[in-house]
């Protein structure tokens, strides 16, 4: 078997006499070559022992091929202990034998460490002499062989590299001294870059310190790199000024929005993984855990986002301006979070956060805005002269950008021409309640009866999204904001301006207005409207500026005048002063046994009870009613499925026979629920046993037993006063309090014991739930139609409500929603209605769902300014307060959801957890089951009465109320009218309507709960659609309310309605005009 060769023009190279010129020491002496043996042919060169060279010689060598000066190739003897290049083996045969054994590696090795040896003084002076590095231009004293070989090492032509080599080197024991060296202090210096190589005498000892040499030397060049920007990265943003003299803006670029929003970890991460690779890779040695040499990333302290967070500060600690990796982002996000000043400090020291003081101006010039007061109480810790605790006021607003109008849909002059018209004036009562949308509320009511019954039922989830879609189609959906869109907001500077006060509220509109490019130049050459909206509060101030300011619009442009500008309310604010109504209306008593009152099902429960329910706590008392609510239907579906036998086995039971009801089939039935138990007809069928017997089926409870005194349920009765001169022998006196004695709790002074009159034959307390579940669910159905961003079910709904602010007492805003509905009914164009309609919710987000009240909106943003005024110490004026926070309240609260999502972390709610409510649910249905809330007891009464709100506002805006606020309001049309007049005239010929004009000035506001110059009231007859299915019944509708009669049926007159004022109802107390607050 022959053995390939390691060389093959070594013997050529040796053989030319230009190498033998260059020999510095004396040829070796030419051997004798022995004649050919005659089997020549079966000879081979010696086998690729030489690591010099990979070329095989498979052929047989011609013997003038070998140079006659070196040797014969069939010797195995050294050439003079030079380095042997070839050897051939002769394959044995029967008549000659090899002349020489073959050699091992290690033979191969002595022979060549002994011609080292002969010919330099160490081993390491011939690696120095081989591996010396000649500069291109110098002359090479190097041979050819020379040049050849170690070319091809070097560039890892051969097999044994030399990353093997040093490997090799590292690894051999000889590289590291003994315990019991000389030098066996080395070990401790391994790794040490403080130490020189050249004095290291152990090879493993100096390749540690070499190489943390050199890989320290590339991590400097690579963060010096990142302390620059990336010429192939124009995007990413290395330097982030937040802000610069004059000399230097014209170099430097101030940091926006944008590079904040944009800014992310990961995108970070990526960027010094690709631009610092040796600084990545030992971080990542450091932070990183491996399993079977894998890296594993951890969802809890992923080591890429710390190694960004380190390598970025040592781009910031090389160059105070390489802040956009990570430390002005973080600066930001700490601003915005209102950290402490020192951990802001010591973060910056670390090069882990940065100070900012950004200004970011932004301005809208085609926007509306929406106003409320802001205010703090500071407490002075040290106090002094001049120094003491005080309520600091301000008023802060946010510029909404308007999408989705029409040209010329805020056009001033087609507005006042219908403002002058004064249709307003032909409202009544009447017509009001009959534009409301009663089939449309009876839907969305059985809608949401369903949705309910879907959601506690789980065989029944999958309609769920059904019901959603229903919501979002004809016909329930009524105006609908386009999906996906998203609203701009922009914050303006909050001043210190009250607003509450006139005066404050002009001065704090005229500061918006010029920050949002509404002047009084731009305003009166474009005449357009000037839209601003906010609470209750900020709306009946704005309106005493216009008022006060209009007198004088003669002499003023459009914008001084305040003509232009027009106000809506915040439906966030109308539907919390409304939660109050119905806590008033609906609480009843603190300690009551009464199922109807929320009082018991809450203390039952242990949920919220208001201690003031006029100003309740907005989200705990939503929550308890909506719980209570959604017990009460699900009570009434258990009753009239099942009978009280459960919901849950009653449907597993559907599901067992696939029988389960579609929506459609649950529809049919919830509308049925809706007209026996959330109606105004149903309430009032209640309170009269004759009623309900000749009720038609739609209307007809179940019946339960007839309510005495006497019942487990009833609370006891008081002890009668004795009548003067009488004394009960039977009955003793009560003995005396003992002196320590707690005094007795006095009653609930916002309650009155309702007293039922002697012949009462109804049942107050399904009338109470009744009442309840309407208005509760009419509640619901805003929120939800504010979520969706159907605005147009929201009008329906505020339509109805004007009805029930009357009828709670809240004056203010009956009045607001009045102005409202006048504005959309008589003086808008469809141009400017589908404006106001398109831009009155505001979403951030652009989600399907995720719309909000402006106000709601304003409120955050609030919140968030009063901290901030609290840590700041100063005024809602101050330059850095008016400069820096106020306008970017909305980026700093973004800012810290978008940096969540840049570390990688899941999404935090920004309210407590709720638990689940099926418990409450649950005990709340035992006891209504058990107080049979929902059947019919004749005679039942337990001191509490809610209101009809509806019905009761009705009367109250039928009986002068609507008509004082006609005669306030259609002043301004009148004035309108002659201004415009005036202003077309001479001033001689505008004398003539001064008269008239100052008459109108000088008269007096008609006040809402006045008998003076009320309209006639002329009953106008309502019929809602026949009940399905019967005949023998006619609607008859009294002013008051309506309901079926049988046909002909004039024996009970007594239960006929006639026009009475209901006993319920005391007009007197709903007026109260002068109450600024509701």
């Amino acid at each position: 078997m022959t053995r390939p060769s390691s060389l093959s023009m070594i013997p050529m190279q040796l053989r030319s006499p230009e190498n033998e010129k260059n020999w510095t020491l004396p040829p070796p002496p030419v051997p004798e070559i022995p004649r050919t043996p005659a089997i020549e042919h079966q000879y081979r060169l010696s086998p690729a022992e030489n690591l010099l060279s990979p070329l095989v010689i498979d052929t047989p060598l011609p013997l003038n091929d070998f140079p006659d000066p070196l040797g014969s190739p069939y010797s195995s003897t050294s050439l003079s202990g030079s380095l042997r290049l070839l050897h051939l083996n002769v394959q044995e045969s029967p008549d000659i034998q090899p002349t020489a054994p073959r050699l091992s590696k290690w033979d191969h090795v002595t022979a060549v460490l002994q011609c080292i040896s002969d010919h330099f003084p160490a081993f390491g002076d011939f690696a120095e002499a081989f591996s010396e590095p000649i500069p291109r231009d110098d002359p090479d004293p190097r041979s050819s062989l020379h040049i050849n070989v170690l070319s091809a090492w070097l560039s890892g032509r051969n097999r044994f590299r030399p990353a093997d080599f040093i490997q090799a080197i590292y690894s051999n024991r000889f590289s590291v001294p003994r315990y019991d060296a000389v030098h066996a202090d080395e070990l401790d210096l391994a790794f040490n870059a403080e130490h020189d190589v050249a004095t290291i005498h152990f090879a493993r000892i100096a390749l540690s310190i070499w190489a943390t040499k050199l890989v320290g030397r590339r991590c400097a060049l690579e963060v010096g790199k990142l302390a620059k920007e990336d010429p192939d990265d124009p995007d990413f943003r290395v330097h982030l000024q937040a802000s610069a003299n004059e000399r230097m803006k014209s170099r430097r670029r101030l940091v926006a929005e944008e590079d904040i929003y944009s800014f992310s970890l990961m995108r970070t991460a990526g960027v010094l993984k690709k631009r610092a690779t040796a600084t990545w890779y030992l971080t990542e040695c450091m932070a990183a855990t491996r399993r079977n040499g894998v890296v594993i990333i951890r969802d809890k302290r992923p080591h890429p986002l710390i190694q960004t967070a380190a390598i970025s500060s040592f781009a910031l600690a090389r160059n105070k301006s390489a802040n956009g990796y990570f430390a002005l982002p973080i600066a930001v996000w700490l601003f915005a979070t209102k950290a402490h000043i020192d951990i802001k400090r010591a973060m910056s020291r670390l090069g882990l956060a940065q100070a900012t003081a950004a200004a970011l101006d932004n301005k809208e010039p085609y926007c509306r805005k929406v106003l409320d007061n802001i205010q703090q109480y500071q407490i002075v810790h040290e106090p002094g002269v001049g120094k003491s605790n005080k309520l600091i006021t301000g008023t802060a607003a946010t510029a909404i950008r308007l999408d989705d109008c029409e040209p010329g849909a805020f056009d001033l002059d087609d507005y006042q021409e219908r403002v002058v018209q004064n249709e307003r004036a032909t409202l009544t009562t009447e017509s009001l309640y009959a534009d409301i949308d009663w089939s449309h509320l009876q839907r969305v009511q059985a809608l949401h009866v369903v949705r309910i019954l879907c959601e506690h039922v789980p065989c029944l989830d999958s309609l769920r999204p059904l019901i959603s879609a229903r919501f979002r189609s004809d016909p329930i959906q009524k105006h609908r904001m386009r999906d996906g869109r998203k609203s701009c907001v922009i914050p303006l500077r909050a001043n210190s301006h009250y607003e509450m006060d006139t005066h404050g509220m002009h001065q704090a509109e005229k500061d918006f207005d010029t920050q949002t490019g509404h002047t009084p130049e731009a305003v009166s050459k474009a005449r357009v409207m000037v839209w601003d909206g906010g609470d209750g509060g900020s709306v009946l101030s704005g309106w005493n500026v216009k008022r006060n300011l209009f007198s004088q619009a003669v002499s003023l442009n459009v914008y001084h005048s305040f003509e232009s500008r027009i106000w809506t309310t915040d439906i966030w604010h109308v539907k919390a002063n409304m939660l109050n109504a119905f806590a008033v209306n609906y609480y009843g008593p603190r300690t009551t046994k009464d199922p109807s009152a929320l009082s018991r099902s809450a203390s039952a429960t242990n949920m919220y009870i208001p201690t003031k329910p006029s100003s309740c706590n907005f989200y705990p008392a939503s929550r308890t009613m909506q719980t209570i609510c959604v017990a009460q239907v699900l009570d009434i579906w258990d009753l009239y499925l099942t009978e009280h036998t459960g919901l849950l086995p009653h449907f597993e039971r559907l599901v067992a026979s696939d029988t389960v009801p579609s929506l459609d089939d649950l529809l049919t039935h919830a509308d049925k629920l809706v007209s026996r138990y959330m109606s105004t007809n149903a309430y009032r069928t209640a309170l009269s046993a004759s009623r309900v017997e000749r009720a038609p089926p739609v209307y007809q409870f179940p019946l339960g037993p007839t309510w005495t005194s006497e019942s487990a349920s009833e609370p006891p009765l008081p002890t009668p006063t004795p009548v003067s001169g009488e004394i009960d022998e039977d009955v003793p006196p009560p003995p005396p309090p003992p002196p320590d004695a707690a005094p007795e709790k006095e009653p609930d002074p916002e309650f009155k014991v309702h007293v039922e009159e002697k012949d009462f034959t109804g049942d107050r307390v399904l009338a109470n739930s009744i009442l309840f579940c309407r208005d509760f669910l009419i509640w619901m159905e805003l929120s939800y139609a504010v979520s969706d961003g159907d605005i147009g079910r929201v009008m329906e709904i505020l339509k109805l409500w004007i009805f029930a602010f009357a009828g709670a007492s809240k004056p203010n805003y009956t009045t607001i929603l009045l102005e409202m509905y006048c504005l959309f009914r008589y003086e808008s164009s469809k141009k400017f209605k589908d404006a106001i309609w398109n831009n009155w919710l505001v979403n951030i987000t652009g989600e399907l769902g995720k719309w909000i009240e402006d106000g709601l909106l304003q409120e955050h943003y609030n919140k968030w300014l009063e901290d901030m005024v609290a840590k700041h110490g100063g005024t809602f004026d101050d330059p850095f307060f008016r400069s820096t926070i106020s306008p970017n309240v909305d980026f700093f609260l973004r800012l810290k959801e978008e940096l969540e999502t840049a570390f990688e972390l899941c999404s935090r709610g920004k309210t407590h957890t709720l638990s689940s409510l099926s418990d409450e649910i649950r005990m709340l249905m035992r006891i209504f089951r058990e107080d049979m809330l929902h059947y019919f007891r004749k005679g039942r009464s337990m001191g509490f009465a809610a209101v009809d709100l509806i019905n009761g506002g009705y009367l109250s805006l039928d009986n002068g109320k609507l008509a004082a606020f006609l005669l306030n309001s259609t002043k301004h049309s009148k004035l309108l009218a002659l201004f415009r007049r005036i202003r077309n005239l001479s001033p001689t010929e505008a004398t003539n309507l001064t008269a008239a004009m100052n008459e109108i000035l000088l008269a007096p506001e008609v006040e809402i709960d006045s008998d003076e110059e009320m309209y006639e009231r002329t009953p106008q007859r309502t019929e809602p659609p026949e009940p399905a299915g019967n005949t023998d019944w006619e609607f008859h509708f009294d002013g008051e309310c309506g309901e079926w009669e049988p046909l002909g049926d004039d024996a009970d007159n007594d239960e006929e309605y006639r026009y009475n004022e209901d006993p319920d109802v005391e007009v007197e107390e709903w007026a109260a005009e002068n109450d600024v607050s509701d």
